[in-house]
């Protein structure tokens, strides 16, 4: 998965663009569960690197996915706060 964009704190925007690689499963049946989750961060290798979970509604081609995204300091990879995040897919057009 790739992301760039820009980060901003306090007024000062940095840009970025990296690839991360995720690992996961999708469960059987015609709703399946999903779980993904971020590779483990080699500057913070103590802390669990957060996941996505949620289900796939294959009649309607969507997944849904749910997360609490983690803030690290990045002196001590202390958590700072969490913020709620849900990813929705769908998939357009005919089958």
């Amino acid at each position: 998965m790739g992301r760039e964009g820009a980060t901003t704190f306090m007024g000062q925007s940095e840009p970025f663009e990296e690839t991360v690689t995720l690992t996961g499963m999708i469960g059987e049946g015609p709703n399946p569960s999903v779980s993904l989750a971020f590779p483990k961060d080699d500057a913070c290798p103590d802390v669990d690197p957060p996941s996505l979970s949620g289900t796939h509604a294959s009649n309607e081609r969507r997944i849904e996915l749910r997360m609490s995204l983690p803030f690290l300091n990045d002196d001590d990879c202390s958590e700072l706060g969490r913020i709620a995040l849900i990813v929705k897919l769908e998939r357009k057009g005919s089958p």
